[in-house]
């Protein structure tokens, strides 16, 4: 057990900055599982934050846990390598892959995006726009179809919802694919140079919750109905 210790606490780990789990709608409800599982069992609950990876090794080392829950979005060799270092027991988030060696716990991302688009396929539309997540450190451009593709979460998504086009045979290359920084200041622009093409998209797929909740607004202020005009989803349909 990770609270098996002296410290009486947990640490979660990320490499994201300090912000991202109160702003991210995901990160937020995960984080209050966490603390709800934790402060049941009298355990507290230390939030560690490597966005600057020059103070993942001192941040790391330096806390008083009793072992690591480490959110693997990004860096997760980093974060896997500075627990062992510590020699205290870790179980990581959303790897990015299966490995047995490894405790860990994820969702299979290309699965839930081909899925998802699938969904929208059966509603009738071929007309796609993919808002993406980040695809590589600080970058924001329209991504090409084979690009390679640095971090694990938005990869799978991207392959499942190109399997799901492929297999009703609409084409990838067809379908515009925008990285955001999952904020305003990069979805609004994308959504701006969408909907001012001649044709634009009647299903987008936002691949996160934070993304599609912006979308939506920008959609509303707009007078653009959902899903009367355009389709938005993140989560694939239960």
């Amino acid at each position: 057990m990770l609270s098996a210790g002296r410290a009486n606490a947990i640490g979660v780990a990320t490499m994201e900055p300090l912000a991202y789990p109160f702003e991210d709608p995901f990160a937020r409800r995960l984080m209050a599982a966490i603390s709800q599982a934790w402060q049941e069992r009298g355990i507290g609950l230390s939030l560690i934050s490597g966005s600057r990876e020059k103070d993942i090794a001192w941040t790391m080392e330096s806390a008083l846990v009793d072992g690591f829950i480490l959110f693997c979005l990004t860096g997760a060799k980093k974060l896997i390598q500075r627990s062992r270092d510590r020699r205290l027991p870790f179980i990581a988030l959303d790897l990015g892959g299966s490995d047995d060696r490894l405790p860990s716990v994820g969702i299979d991302n290309r699965a839930g995006a081909h899925t998802l688009t699938q969904h929208l396929l059966d509603l009738g539309h071929r007309h796609f726009a993919v808002l993406a997540m980040e695809m590589a450190a600080n970058r924001f451009q329209q991504i090409e179809v084979g690009e390679d593709v640095a971090y694990h979460a938005s990869k799978r998504r991207l392959e499942g919802t190109f399997t799901a086009l492929r297999e009703r045979s609409v084409e990838p290359a067809t379908v515009p694919v925008i990285e955001t920084l999952s904020d305003e200041a990069t979805i609004h622009p994308a959504l701006e140079a969408l909907f001012a093409a001649k044709s634009h998209p009647t299903a987008i797929i936002a691949q996160s919750d934070l993304i599609a909740l912006i979308t939506l607004d920008w959609l509303a202020k707009r007078g653009i109905a959902v899903p009367t005009d355009v389709s938005c989803r993140f989560r694939r349909p239960s």
